[in-house]
């Protein structure tokens, strides 16, 4: 998991064969807490279907559906965000 300078979170994955084992979780609340250190006010990300149900949990909300088409392939993604309360970037 990674989060840019502007708090966009990206490459939020997990092994296949640790999921489940709160792995995830723990990403996401060091990254949250690194936000709130460098006083970001939104963290905002772009989250597949299988990722929507994960942000979803940690309070976020989805702000649009996206369609992206890759060559023949279409993929469903959602732009989501959470505000930061006390922040103020």
């Amino acid at each position: 998991m990674t989060m840019d300078r502007q708090g966009h979170i990206d490459l939020a994955f997990v092994a296949p064969d640790e999921k489940r084992k709160g792995i995830a979780t723990l990403l996401y609340q060091a990254i949250e807490m690194e936000a709130h250190r460098q006083g970001y006010g939104k963290l905002t990300t772009e989250a597949s279907l299988l990722a929507k149900p994960f942000f979803l949990r940690q309070g976020w909300e989805v702000n649009k559906a996206n369609l992206v088409r890759k060559g023949n392939v279409s993929l469903a993604n959602f732009l989501m965000s959470k505000t930061l309360l006390g922040s103020t970037k």
